[in-house]
């Protein structure tokens, strides 16, 4: 236990976590339809889908959207032992979360994962969970952004703001194609949908994770930018315009450690405001500075944390293993004997383990510049 809590003090995550946010009302008359697939059936999965997807749904709660209208699309199963995220549940899910909101409020549709290009490039598909690996397969068990929006208009839905975490070059945010068989068709000249689009990449652009964290970075950042991160102006207040801008300059700024150009794309109104809150955001600077230097910002005076607290336990355990050995000559009988050398050996041992360990982490956080 102790060793896991030196080894998780050392590896803290530079990016803070999201899923606990301010009650800042305002969503009460709003419904969701939150789509996540990390875990796909066919495809390379999406690492950190799910928990971005959470985090979205922590924040929809904390903004007063009722549990009941929120639809959560994540890697799970239903009782029929299909995907939840196929293509004919989120479209079915839209129109009944459409007809959930009130005069006054908005759908959200948030979806991490898969993308890829319409058969003749003229719209962006989501690719549902259970999609196969062939191109007839990929096309098939996808939605398109223009179907997301019939559904919800159909469900009479007064506004929608769609966030599609995904990039539409039918690519892996390593570049590798989803499907044998799939064509590098660019979707460009994509229909505008009259919708406000949050999108995480543009025309031929790879969606990608975080550097050194393995999660979609698009929907991570914008999530913090509806916090707070992107209040540029300090009003408390964060206009879709704002969001988008956090988003663009943050993965413009990290592009030389994600080593791909991508650039967030806004459509519709961007003085619409989506957001409030007063969260501060990560210093994107020093992340990239530290990982550039090749660890992450503090871990390497975590390792050295790590180090001396180790050195301390080792340090404890030799002379517990010292009062042993000394209690063992004293002892007046010979299980009293055997008891003591029983422990004289285990404290010994445990000292040796934590000191090898903690002299690993001290050479790590010396190997960093720390010490």
């Amino acid at each position: 236990m102790l060793l896991s809590l030196l080894t998780a003090a050392a590896l803290a995550s530079p990016w803070p976590a999201l899923d606990h946010p301010a009650a800042t009302g305002g969503g009460e008359r709003d419904a969701a339809v939150l789509i996540a697939v990390e875990d796909y059936a066919y495809l390379p999965d999406v690492p950190g889908a799910v928990d971005n997807g959470w985090a979205w749904h922590a924040w929809m709660r904390g903004r007063g959207v009722p549990e009941a209208k929120v639809a959560t699309l994540f890697d799970a199963v239903g009782h029929s032992g299909e995907p939840l995220a196929r293509a004919e549940r989120i479209r079915s899910q839209v129109a009944l979360r459409a007809g959930q909101v009130e005069e006054g409020g908005r759908l959200w549709v948030v979806f991490i994962g898969h993308g890829a290009p319409a058969a003749d490039g003229s719209d962006g598909l989501l690719v549902g969970a259970d999609a196969g690996s062939s191109a007839d397969g990929l096309f098939s068990r996808s939605v398109a952004r223009g179907e997301l929006l019939g559904a919800a208009r159909e469900g009479g839905a007064p506004e929608v703001v769609l966030v599609l975490d995904a990039c539409f070059s039918g690519q892996t945010g390593g570049g590798e194609a989803l499907a044998g068989g799939l064509q590098p068709v660019i979707p460009t000249a994509m229909v505008e949908l009259g919708a406000l689009e949050l999108l995480a990449a543009g025309t031929g652009q790879l969606a990608g994770a975080l550097p050194g964290e393995a999660r979609p970075a698009f929907s991570y950042l914008l999530l913090g930018a509806l916090q707070g991160w992107g209040d540029a102006d300090g009003d408390g207040l964060v206009t879709a315009e704002e969001a988008h801008a956090y988003t663009l300059a943050s993965l413009r700024g990290l592009s030389e450690l994600t080593q791909r150009t991508q650039e967030p794309v806004l459509r519709g109104s961007g003085a619409v405001v989506l957001g409030a809150g007063a969260l501060a955001g990560p210093d994107l600077g020093a992340i990239k500075l530290a990982t550039l230097r090749g660890a992450a910002p503090h871990r390497s005076r975590g390792l050295a944390i790590g180090g001396a607290g180790g050195a301390a336990l080792s340090a404890a355990s030799f002379a517990l293993a010292w009062y042993a050995y000394q209690r063992t000559e004293q002892a007046e009988d010979l299980g009293r004997a055997e008891s003591w050398v029983q422990v004289n050996h285990a404290a010994w041992w445990g000292g040796a383990g934590l000191g090898l360990v903690s002299g690993g982490l001290l050479v790590g956080a010396a190997a960093r510049g720390e010490w």
